[in-house]
């Protein structure tokens, strides 16, 4: 089921993740608009010492099997930019694995489908749990800039996520 959050379900939904312990997996560019959002969001997490249990994985998530299995981890939560006809630019979503093609489409550049690379990380590294949530995103142009929608979402969670 695809849920939409709120800041503060967002932010409660990520201190469930870091305490926890889970390897925080973020996809995107940084140069197409929106689609570097989980990039920054990570960035920042990493930057205020708030969590840096984290993988970075520019241009796809195919691209970054080898240091998430090196990290050893059971539990991975994956952070993707994503596209939804139904919900607004700037909300967070989470869901389901089985859900990855229902409502809302992940849109980095990917060169493997989202949702074989997810199943590739099932049965070959993570026997554990396997979250998916994403930022949804307003503009995906050349460009090296976020959506102010898309960048005060970011903000408004670190901040949320720094206090606690």
């Amino acid at each position: 089921m695809i849920k939409k959050l709120s800041i503060g379900d967002a932010c409660e939904f990520l201190r469930n993740i870091m305490s926890s312990k889970y390897l925080l997996v973020c996809i995107g560019t940084f140069l197409r608009g929106d689609d570097r959002a989980c990039l920054e969001f990570c960035n920042l997490l990493k930057k205020y010492g708030i969590y840096d249990s984290i993988v970075e994985c520019e241009f796809g998530l195919e691209n970054c099997v080898y240091e998430i299995k090196e990290r050893n981890s059971n539990n991975i939560a994956i952070c993707d930019a994503a596209i939804s006809d139904s919900i607004e630019p700037g909300y967070i979503v989470s869901l389901d694995l089985e859900d990855v093609n229902e409502d809302v489409v992940f849109v980095s550049t990917h060169s493997i489908p989202l949702s074989l690379s997810i199943e590739l990380l099932r049965e070959n590294i993570s026997r554990g749990d396997i979250k998916l949530f994403g930022i949804v995103v307003e503009n995906l142009d050349f460009g090296t800039e976020l959506s102010p929608v898309v960048s005060k979402t970011i903000n408004e969670i670190i901040e949320c996520l720094a206090k606690s």
